[in-house]
């Protein structure tokens, strides 16, 4: 049976292809480039393991396009929404069920009286 996908990764994927097709249609140059390098970051930085590195590098995305585009309604929006999906995140729970669990009831230590 394959692996379910965890939602939260592919929005924030999508978040970013969003934000990369803003950036394309932007006026000023380094609203351009803002737009595009903060796309590709949000995209990125759904799939990082560890969760203060995708909080930092979410923000760091999507804060300058809405910074240097305060005016409009989108971007800001999108900001919020980005930030919002990787902090309010579920935490999943370990998969135990390949592990052998033994004393203590953590993976991979076996309990002593079953030691040969």
């Amino acid at each position: 049976m394959p692996r379910a996908v965890p939602i939260s990764p592919v929005l924030l994927s999508v978040l970013g292809g969003v934000e990369m097709l803003m950036a394309a249609s932007a006026a000023p140059a380094p609203t351009v480039v803002a737009g595009a390098v903060g796309g590709v970051v949000v995209g990125v930085a759904a799939w990082v393991p560890r969760r203060g590195r995708r909080i930092g590098l979410v923000v760091a995305g999507s804060v300058p396009l809405a910074a240097l585009t305060w005016w409009s309604v989108v971007t800001p929006l999108l900001a919020v929404v980005a930030i919002g999906i990787v902090v309010l995140r579920p935490v999943r729970a370990p998969d135990h069920r390949s592990a052998a669990v033994g004393h203590g009831g953590r993976p991979g230590l076996v309990a002593p009286e079953s030691r040969t």
